[in-house]
């Protein structure tokens, strides 16, 4: 046999092997599509009302008046209060120390001194005038006498004379005071420099002292939350205070001024808190430097819906439950903070929303409702509510 009939009859062979092959095939067993699993949320529902902003904040307490008080005349200290020392309370005029006097005393009488005779001079200037106008008039009858006869001159410097005694006794009595050194305004020393028997001069400090009725906190916050700050001239927003961690008592205070410039890098703007150091309630002393956290009271805003903060995905948007499926649905945010999140007034009452954390999934997925486990169960209550973690008003979730 030919290599080429061979050739031929193999291929033959095998297309006759192909075609059979091709039409005794099983026919492929039709497989439907797997059923949609539905996915398990838990929900709350939606309800309209007022809001009220709370800002947070965090700084340092500052001393709203400090001073160094210096010493205003040169001298020995000769005696200092008992409480002449770091952390004494001192009341406004209360005195702190003493410098020997003896050199200004004797310069405030000499001073007296002087303005006992120059009211001496102008009462015989005063004498002189009259006597020289009686003359005048007896020899000169009829003609006005000029200023030289009258000794007006004479007068005005004799005058001048006890303007100048006066204030130099004025200057020695006030010397006289600043030998006794008190406290300008109520407060507390920082500070002690000076002790008995050193020799002081004009402007040398000799304490520190800081006002302890008010403090001043600088608190910022983003300015993009600026039209939440409602100051007005006869109101300013409230600020409640607390150290460290226990926020059961705090210090109530004000926002008294808000900065006229935002910071470039970090875009905040920073408003000044003062607040009284002593608490209403009893508690500890708010002292300078203490850290402390700050609840800011802003605006109220009126018609919104408020929801858990992490009902929010991708910044604008929430998942809604309709007939039992997952719908993604785009909110106008207002407001929110790390508990809250607050959307316009956009969605049907009573709409359910989902607070479950969802992996991947698309709007249109079957969903089934759940309950929420625990005794504690959060929901989005109608009306005004507060953005305090602990102020939320448990609910179940609906079926």
């Amino acid at each position: 046999m030919s290599q080429k009939l061979l050739i031929l009859i193999v291929i033959i062979v095998t297309a006759l092997a192909a075609f059979l092959m091709t039409k005794n095939k099983a026919p492929a067993r039709q497989r439907g599509q797997a059923p949609s699993v539905a996915v398990p949320v838990q929900a709350i529902t939606s309800n309209s009302g007022d809001y009220q902003v709370i800002l947070s904040s965090q700084g340092i307490a500052n001393a709203r008046t400090e001073t160094v008080i210096s010493a205003q005349v040169s001298g020995n200290v000769i005696n200092v209060s008992d409480k002449y020392r770091a952390g004494a309370f001192f009341e406004k005029g209360e005195w702190i120390m003493s410098i020997d006097n003896r050199d200004y005393l004797a310069s405030l009488q000499l001073s007296e001194a002087s303005v006992d005779r120059a009211r001496l001079a102008i009462t015989q200037e005063k004498a002189n005038a009259e006597l020289a106008k009686k003359n005048w008039d007896r020899l000169n009858p009829g003609e006005k006498a000029n200023d030289l006869v009258l000794r007006k001159p004479q007068l005005a410097s004799a005058r001048s004379e006890l303007k100048s005694a006066q204030a130099q006794y004025e200057t020695a009595q006030l010397n006289v005071e600043r030998t006794q050194i008190t406290a300008p305004f109520s407060g507390k020393l920082t500070e002690k420099t000076v002790d008995v028997g050193q020799y002081l001069t004009p402007g040398r400090a000799v304490a520190s002292l800081v006002a302890t009725d008010k403090l001043e906190i600088e608190l910022p916050v983003s300015a993009k939350w600026r039209q939440f700050i409602d100051l007005k001239d006869d109101k300013n927003p409230k600020v409640e205070i607390f150290v460290g961690d226990d926020t059961s008592a705090g210090w109530q205070g004000e926002i008294v001024n808000v900065s006229a410039t935002i910071d470039q890098q970090s875009r905040q703007l920073v408003m000044f808190a003062e607040v009284p150091s002593k608490n209403d309630s009893g508690g500890i002393d708010l002292l300078v430097g203490d850290y402390v956290t700050a609840k800011i009271w802003g605006k109220t805003i009126e018609n919104v819906i408020a929801l858990p903060r992490e009902t929010l995905v991708d910044g604008n948007a929430i998942w809604i439950i309709k007939d039992n499926k997952l719908y993604k649905e785009p909110v106008n945010v207002i407001w929110m903070d790390i508990n809250d999140v607050v959307i316009e007034n956009t969605l049907p009452a009573n709409t359910l929303v989902n607070i479950t954390a969802l992996g991947y999934v698309v709007s249109g997925v079957p969903i089934r409702m759940i309950e929420l486990d625990g005794t504690e169960i959060r929901s989005a209550p109608p009306g005004k509510r507060s953005n305090k973690p602990d102020a939320r008003t448990p609910a179940a979730a609906t079926k």
